[in-house]
């Protein structure tokens, strides 16, 4: 029992001391110390609802990076074909990576609003640390009498 009072004191102190988690130019800072984005990730994990948007925002990162890599990929691959051969150059096929350039702007924009929604709920969550929702309960089963706590 002391053993357990002590951990749930040491997380408790942890907890209370974090630092805010900032990001300027898609770097994340913890305490004026540039961290990995991996490191955000599982300093979030924690909260539950700033990492659905932050899982969320990796999401819209990779499907607009593929739309964004096609377009541009795809417009490269009709210039040179149009170079290579006597074909009129803005082709269907150029508006087609046009487009998917187009439809990836909004998309990578999108990732950057979660990001940002992400972080704001997080150091939120830092905030009302003070104030543990918890509930405690006695409890007894066949194999004997105990003590819940739940967070």
């Amino acid at each position: 029992m002391k053993n357990t009072i002590l951990v749930f004191t040491f997380f408790f102190t942890l907890f209370s001391f974090s630092q805010e988690i900032t990001k300027v130019k898609s770097k994340f800072y913890l305490d004026g110390n540039q961290i990995a984005t991996y490191e955000a990730k599982n300093l979030i994990k924690n909260n539950i609802e700033a990492y659905k948007y932050f899982k969320q925002a990796e999401n819209k990162e990779a499907i607009g990076g593929l739309v964004l890599g096609f377009g541009i990929g795809f417009g490269i691959a009709n210039a040179i074909n149009a170079a290579s051969s006597k074909i009129d150059y803005p082709s269907g096929a150029t508006y087609i990576a046009l487009g998917a350039i187009a439809v990836s702007v909004p998309i990578l924009i999108g990732r950057t609003k979660k990001m940002d929604k992400a972080l704001e709920i997080y150091n939120q969550g830092l905030k009302n640390t003070g104030e543990i929702d918890y509930e405690y309960n006695l409890v007894a089963n066949q194999d004997g009498v105990g003590f819940q706590i739940t967070f």
